[in-house]
């Protein structure tokens, strides 16, 4: 059976992505990068100037695949997560048609009259309690929660907020009736009307502590706590629900074989779904039509730069003859995919946490080139008999030991934003705008270091003369005027503590840019200022790297241009790793081996984008 992706099929939502309803919502006004003139051979792009990279063209459809696998992930498994509540149905309506067959007629459901099957079909579709969920019930959902968000955090927008996690409030409310509509299809009641999918997907999942019991226990005690006050019957906990949701998904996900780009699907489609009785095709340019409201100016031209990359990189590596069988290696990430699977450092945990690219296809075929590349260098990648390395990984040590031997830096950071945190938008000047303020704070500190070796200067000379000085009272110390400076200036934003509940977790609170107060490694320090693998790659920079490699300790450097916006840095300490490689040891050398061949192949592939005549590439900073 080929399920139809109607409208009024895929108009529900259970991840962040948008519906047709999200048409109506625009995103929040942003600088935009100006199209540029295409070359005259090439057809129009809808992304601005064609992406043409040596004469090859990229295909808008390949840039809209990228957005919709990465920003637009969480609603393309929204589409996903229909069909297989979809197919979940269907596979009840066949037992049940076989089923209430023999209980009517004492005949298979096949040997009925056409009117007794639609009778059968009929009480069988009204007994599907999500069908009677209504975009009412929804938006009842939704003010509680609403009301509850106001109570917690009375300064903030609940909009603002909503679009500051879901990118939209429309799709946040499909998100909302989706999950109304999934809880009354696999947890309708208490759980002895449950289906037997979700029993066994909740025991398969907790084996060591039954969930369902547990539900059923805090059921009977909401029940009569409702019967005995005449309230309605209070939820079950968001935590729970979430942890059941999560096991039935997951056994969903297992009935099916679902394919992207990497698994050879057309350009046209962004994803297949088979199953049992099922399948079905999303195409590209549909979901990416649907979605395109809220990708941002900053979604698309990393996606632009990242295609550039690649494509640039694949022709080189192709052109010296490295480039790796596509079948061969697809198979290898199959193999490693599957045995990371009940690891959580699995495949997609690499990708998406370890670094934070925006999407597994992105991180397989950015992979796929990386090991290419090793090919290419194969003769750095080595131990000589006596234990000693290849001169490149010699001259990589003092960069590797202070990634894995675990150096530390102390700073303090003053942020110059072209982001509106507390708004989520784009300042309308943003990055420019950015770099004059930056570079006039920067005036600003330099000035007052001037004065201070000034009054210093004074001070000795009086001393030598044996005269008295006195320091001016309006130059305080550098670390007084540089925690004022902060206050003053540092754009980091930090959302307002609960005023009721729970109260918020302090860790990762930026606090001016003084942070936690503590020295960080260099892998926290890099998530603090919103860096990582991914864009380094894309940009071929790292204000991290700097600072711990470059930057003298008791100086202040920058400013550094960042992914959203520029940092002028403090460097109060630097310390030494405390747990420098082993070289005997072959993890600590595999590291480090692993750890250089992704640096040089970045710097590899930004040469290769810089070496080739290119047409429509961006410069993330809305240019």
């Amino acid at each position: 059976m080929k399920i139809p992706l109607l409208p009024s099929l895929l108009v529900l939502t259970l991840g962040t992505g948008p519906s047709l309803a999200a048409q109506e919502e625009t995103a929040a006004a942003e600088p935009q990068p100006a199209a540029q003139e295409a070359p005259a051979q090439q057809a129009d792009s809808q992304f601005g100037e064609p992406l043409i990279v040596n004469g090859e063209r990229i295909p808008d459809l390949e840039i809209m695949r990228f957005l919709v696998y990465g920003p637009g992930r969480n609603a393309l498994e929204a589409r996903k997560l229909e069909i297989l509540m979809e197919m979940e149905v269907q596979m009840r309506r066949s037992a049940a048609r076989e089923r209430m067959a023999e209980e009517r007629y004492q005949k298979s459901f096949d040997e009925l009259t056409e009117e007794e099957r639609k009778g059968i079909d009929d009480d069988f579709t009204a007994s599907l309690g999500h069908l009677k969920i209504t975009r009412e019930d929804a938006k009842q959902r939704i003010a509680e929660q609403r009301a509850e968000f106001k109570e917690r955090y009375p300064t903030l927008d609940p909009d603002i907020e909503t679009r500051r996690a879901y990118r939209s409030v429309a799709w946040y409310e499909d998100q909302v009736f989706q999950t109304m509509r999934f809880d009354e299809l696999f947890f309708p009641g208490h759980p002895d009307n449950w289906p037997e999918i979700s029993i066994e997907a909740i025991h398969a999942g907790s084996p060591n502590y039954d969930l369902v019991e547990d539900y059923a226990t805090h059921w009977e005690a909401r029940a009569k706590t409702a019967e005995e006050t005449g309230e309605p019957m209070k939820r079950e906990e968001d935590m729970m629900m979430s942890i059941l949701r999560d096991y039935v998904m997951s056994a969903l996900n297992s009935l099916v074989e679902t394919r992207t780009s990497v698994d050879g699907i057309d350009p046209e489609l962004v994803m297949e779904i088979e199953g049992p009785g099922t399948y079905a095709e999303i195409p590209t340019r549909e979901v990416y039509e649907e979605f395109k409201d809220a990708f941002t100016w900053r979604d698309i031209a990393e996606a632009k730069r990242f295609l550039a990359l690649q494509t640039a990189a694949r022709q080189e590596l192709e052109g010296l003859g490295v480039l790796t069988d596509r079948d061969e290696y697809l198979a290898e990430v199959a193999k490693a995919r599957e045995e990371l699977a009940a690891n959580m450092f699995n495949w997609q945990f690499i990708a998406l946490m370890g670094h934070q690219f925006p999407s597994e296809e992105a991180y397989t075929e950015h992979v796929y080139l990386m090991e290419s590349f090793r090919k290419l260098i194969a003769d750095q990648l080595v131990r000589n008999g006596d234990g000693s390395l290849s001169p490149e990984l010699e001259a990589n040590m003092e960069y590797a030991n202070m990634v894995m031997g675990l150096a530390r830096c102390l700073t303090e950071v003053c942020f110059v934003s072209a982001f509106d945190f507390p708004k989520n938008e784009w300042r309308p000047d943003g990055f420019k705008g950015a770099l004059e303020r930056a570079n006039a704070l920067r005036a600003e500190v330099d000035a007052y270091i001037d004065r201070l070796h000034a009054a210093e200067q004074a001070k000795m000379d009086a001393v030598a003369k044996g005269e008295n000085y006195e320091w001016p009272e309006d130059l305080p110390s550098f670390d007084r005027f540089w925690s004022d400076f902060l206050d003053l200036h540092s754009e980091f934003w930090d959302p307002p503590l609960p005023m009721t509940g729970h109260p918020a977790p302090e860790l990762g609170r930026k606090n001016k840019g003084r942070f936690n107060g503590e020295p960080m490694t260099r892998n926290d320090y890099r998530r603090t200022l919103g860096e990582s693998s991914y864009y380094t790659y894309l940009f071929n920079k790292s204000t991290t790297d700097h600072v711990f490699l470059e930057q003298e300790p008791g100086s202040v450097g920058g400013p550094y241009i960042g992914p959203w916006g520029y940092y002028i840095i403090y460097l109060r300490s630097r310390t030494a790793p405390t747990n420098p490689i082993d070289l005997n040891s072959e993890r600590h050398f595999q590291m480090m081996v692993d750890d250089y061949v992704r640096n040089e192949f970045t710097k590899f592939a930004h040469q290769a984008l810089e070496n080739a005549e290119t047409h429509g590439v961006p410069d993330g900073l809305g240019n």
